[in-house]
């Protein structure tokens, strides 16, 4: 899944010039080709992984604000 690494180099990129946050998924989504339907969507299960991924970056900086 070259694209998802690449999309995610871009984006560490960008935050790291805007100062903005950054959220790795592609190390949480990397080599589990049992969470995509295809070479781009996520299962049911990927987006469970996704959504928590996320909710695990966001909770302690947003409880922080």
């Amino acid at each position: 899944m070259a694209h998802h690494r690449r999309y995610n180099q871009v984006a560490e990129e960008v935050a790291a010039e805007t100062g903005t946050w950054f959220l790795d998924n592609y190390a949480t989504l990397a080599d589990r080709p049992e969470l995509f339907r295809d070479t781009f969507h996520y299962t049911v299960d990927g987006v469970r992984q996704l959504a928590g991924h996320y909710a695990d970056f966001l909770a302690p900086k947003l409880s922080a604000d």
